[in-house]
């Protein structure tokens, strides 16, 4: 294993625990898309850091492919989810009703479940063969640059983030309404939402556009190269044998590829960014440091209890989920 692969196992292990750190404090029915972007990202790392460590079953990769192309998607649909809530919210001009706040929270689970598992689908119908193998990086999806695949793989990941940002510059514009007074009603100030701070609500929205615009750099970026590199190939014109197809490239041989390396790496280090991203700007509030430094705290003991102090932890931040759901 190469240093910067070592490198990379480490900080994507890493940011996997820190990212779900904060789950508790974002666990609002207001505030699925967090839960749901935290789902994705930490989904995707895990699966990173196993395929860094040079887990390429052909089991696993199909599995594994399946959840990274969801993920994909999925943190794209959470950051639309995430801007598309504190928009309606700043919107509001009275309390909401239960009925209401249900309906809110059901359309966020159906749009951060369905559009990510239709777009892990789409894929699966575009792909060209059944994986690539990138020693050092781990099993990758192949995808026809075809009209099929820029319509249903590269372009949900840009239209959904220029939403994201084109709710967030909204959210952002009607913000100095909102803060609370004696004569007008005020989300910020509605029990009704829960832990909807001031700070917060533009910590999420900055999160938002700065992930979103980062997201649409790079697809442009992706689409642009794979249009300009890659022959395109019709579906009708390969037969199931080649569909089954495993290819395997050698770290030496990938990365001479300048293209190649890019593709590979880029694909793998935006998460780690993303999730670096996320911990600076909606893991430094207060209610989330002190959740941290309860973590932290248990690991140095070193004790015969310390096993039993994880497990403390980890039950209280599960019961808290689940009582939101």
């Amino acid at each position: 294993m190469s240093l910067a692969n070592t490198v990379f196992a480490v900080f994507s292990l890493v940011l996997f625990l820190l990212v779900l750190v904060p789950t508790p404090c974002h666990a609002q029915p207001w505030n699925l898309g967090t839960l749901f972007f935290i789902f994705w990202l930490a989904s995707s790392l895990i699966i990173l850091f196993v395929d860094s460590v040079g887990a390429t079953a052909a089991d696993w990769c199909d599995f594994s492919l399946r959840i990274l192309v969801a993920s994909s998607v999925g943190i794209s649909t959470s950051l639309m989810t995430i801007t598309r809530r504190i928009w309606c919210i700043s919107r509001l001009d009275g309390p909401l009703q239960s009925s209401q706040m249900t309906f809110g929270a059901i359309l966020d689970i159906f749009l951060c479940v369905t559009i990510p598992v239709a777009g892990s689908l789409t894929q699966y119908a575009a792909q060209a063969h059944r994986f690539d193998i990138f020693l050092d990086a781990g099993c990758l999806p192949f995808t026809y640059d075809l009209t099929l695949s820029t319509t249903f793989v590269d372009a949900p990941n840009l239209i959904l983030s220029i939403i994201a940002v084109g709710f967030s510059v909204a959210s952002l514009g009607t913000y100095k309404y909102l803060k609370p007074v004696s004569h007008k009603y005020s989300p910020l100030a509605d029990p009704s939402f829960p832990a909807l701070s001031p700070q917060r609500y533009v910590r999420l929205l900055v999160f938002s556009v700065v992930v979103s615009v980062f997201n649409v750099a790079y697809h442009v970026t992706m689409i642009v190269l794979q249009a300009t590199d890659r022959q395109i190939i019709h579906l009708e014109g390969i037969n199931d044998s080649e569909r089954s197809t495993v290819n395997v490239y050698p770290a030496s041989v990938w990365r001479s590829v300048p293209r190649t390396a890019f593709g590979v790496e880029g694909n793998r280090w935006m998460l780690l960014i993303i999730g670096l991203a996320f911990l600076a700007l909606l893991g430094t509030g207060e209610d989330v440091r002190k959740h941290y430094y309860r973590l932290f705290a248990a690991v140095p003991k070193a004790s015969p209890n310390l096993k039993l102090d994880v497990f403390a932890f980890a039950k209280r931040y599960l019961s808290a989920i689940v009582k939101v759901l």
